[in-house]
């Protein structure tokens, strides 16, 4: 199976500005997705609307840059950005079979997590796998009743949700549908160390400190260099 890797970096983060090249543990947090992305997949691709993360991916091995037009800058549904970066690589690197997205804010996903996902899709024939994380379980449940009343339920079932890391798909399936979830989709159940998505201050502060506590030591704040608007 030839997968093409795509990391999609845009400029203008509204919660934590500048967050894709934000120093972590001593290099840009986009650089921790692209040195994964270099060892699990066949061709890597960066889709950025900013001239500066097109710049800091270079400078850290993503060799394979890609601009958005106009209409797929700011805001653009994510899938639209996918598939544009997808038919741009193609031109380039040949037919592939399946398209990784690596978002630049899961910097703990691994190699190891990248090749587990794929193994899924290759020996279930999955159109998609998407990296989940248990949803954490609560003693007591409630619904609402009239006016807000509390009513208790109780849910036995384990429940999981999508953590941002690994999306997986059919190259001629996302073509076709246009959607990671279908009859198909199967997911790849991630360890919670490797799962935390960066999208605030705090999830900054939360990597930093798992750095810390894998002896990794983060050296410094972010840094006011790498977080320079484009």
């Amino acid at each position: 199976m030839k997968v093409l890797g795509v990391i999609t970096a845009r400029g203008g983060s509204k919660r934590l500005p500048n967050k894709n090249t934000a120093m972590l543990g001593g290099k840009p947090l986009i650089a921790w997705s692209i040195e994964v992305g270099l060892k699990c997949c066949d061709y890597l691709v960066l889709s950025t609307d900013s001239e500066f993360i097109a710049g800091v991916a270079e400078q850290n091995g993503c060799e394979h840059v890609i601009m958005r037009p106009p209409e797929l800058r700011g805001d653009a549904n994510h899938v639209d950005v996918v598939i544009h970066a997808a038919e741009m690589a193609a031109r380039e690197n040949g037919d592939f079979n399946a398209v990784m997205l690596l978002q630049p804010t899961s910097p703990f996903r691994t190699e190891e997590d990248c090749n587990k996902a794929q193994k899924i899709m290759i020996e279930t024939s999955a159109d998609s796998v998407i990296s989940v994380i248990e949803f954490p379980k609560h003693d007591t449940l409630f619904t609402l009743g009239h006016a807000g009343r509390m009513r208790s339920t109780h849910e036995t079932d384990t429940i999981y949700t999508p953590n941002g890391a690994i999306y997986l798909i059919k190259w001629d399936y996302l073509l076709e549908k246009g959607d990671w979830y279908g009859a198909h989709a199967y997911a790849y159940i991630m360890p919670p160390d490797h799962s935390l998505d960066i999208d605030t201050h705090a999830d900054f502060e939360a990597a930093r400190a798992m750095l810390d506590d894998r002896g990794q030591f983060d050296p410094g704040a972010i840094s006011k260099k790498a977080t320079a608007p484009a």
